[in-house]
């Protein structure tokens, strides 16, 4: 090899060299790139005034068909609203499962809730602070991005005591068993990008939608029933159906004591003792001519002596 070819080779493997380098590193940058899973549609559901004098914000995420389960998503939610009031993995054949496991971790004026699924949905809810004006309400609600969703579609639910809401950008209005909700097609919208809603209305009253709401139904709740409310009453009557049925066994213990028959006592022979002896035991004689003697017997049939008893 020539002085020229050597000279040659060697920038070429420096070249070859720093160019495997480069895939080498890049490479960790495509997996973070690809670790947040594709969604596929994700409806927010905004509730004022439902329940609580505040808006209940309802996050529902299917995610695509090809993302492998069980996977972790991260939702995004203000760290002002603190825990989420329900967190499920949510199957849209089956419903909202709150057995599932999730973190909360706070990253500025966002926090991520982390969410082990096995199946292609999860569901959050919280609870976040109304902008009162005398009758007057307002709530901006911000998507912040972090998924690739093929769909965004939200979900306004008018107060039933409300007067003239205001939701910019709203697609259609639709009824369903009495309440107004104001919907509003976003699209889809890359991992980059954000979008806000504003919703504004009157309620001079401060009526809640539903006041004496416990548990919200299945389609529109990730929570689990509150068994203080009901368990207090169940240990009760517990106890109370275990008292009379002690009072009721006790008194018929009572009455077939006192109706049950004496129970006679037997004597019982020894062991040694033979039915000769028995026999000859039972016999009777005269004490004085020594006359065999019946039972019944008082005097001697043959000399008339008074027999002894015993």
């Amino acid at each position: 090899m020539s002085e020229a070819d050597h000279r040659f080779r060697i920038p070429v493997q420096v070249f070859l060299r720093s160019l495997l380098f480069i895939a080498m590193c890049l490479v960790p940058f495509s997996t973070m790139a690809q670790a947040a899973p594709q969604v596929k549609s994700l409806e927010i559901a905004l509730w004022p005034e439902y329940d609580r004098s505040e808006m209940l914000v309802i996050m529902r995420i299917q995610l695509a068909d090809d993302v492998p389960l069980p996977t972790t998503v991260e939702i995004p939610i203000p760290t002002r609203v603190g825990e989420p009031s329900a967190v499920a993995k949510w199957d849209p054949t089956s419903g909202p499962d709150d057995q599932v496991q999730w973190d909360r971790n706070e990253e500025g004026e966002w926090s991520t809730i982390s969410v082990q699924t096995d199946v292609p949905g999860v569901w959050v809810e919280y609870y976040d602070a109304l902008t009162l004006d005398g009758s007057e309400r307002s709530y901006s609600f911000q998507w912040p991005g972090g998924f690739d969703i093929e769909s965004l579609r939200f979900r306004v639910q008018q107060p039933q005591a409300a007067e003239s809401m205001r939701v910019p950008g709203e697609t259609e209005v639709a009824e369903e068993d009495g309440i107004l909700y104001h919907i509003i097609d976003a699209g889809a919208l890359d991992s980059s990008e954000s979008f806000r809603v504003d919703v504004s209305y009157d309620n001079p009253s401060g009526q809640l939608t539903n006041p004496a709401m416990i548990v919200r139904p299945e389609e529109t709740s990730g929570g689990t029933p509150d068994i203080s409310t009901w368990l207090p009453y169940v240990i009760g009557g517990f106890g109370v159906l275990m008292l009379v049925l002690g009072a009721v066994l006790w008194i018929r213990l009572r009455q077939e004591g006192e109706t049950r028959p004496p129970r006679r006592r037997n004597r019982r022979k020894s062991k040694g003792e033979s039915r000769f002896a028995s026999a000859e035991r039972e016999q009777r004689f005269c004490h004085y001519c020594g006359t065999p003697a019946n039972a019944e017997d008082n005097y001697c049939r043959s000399c008339g002596t008074k027999l002894r008893k015993g």
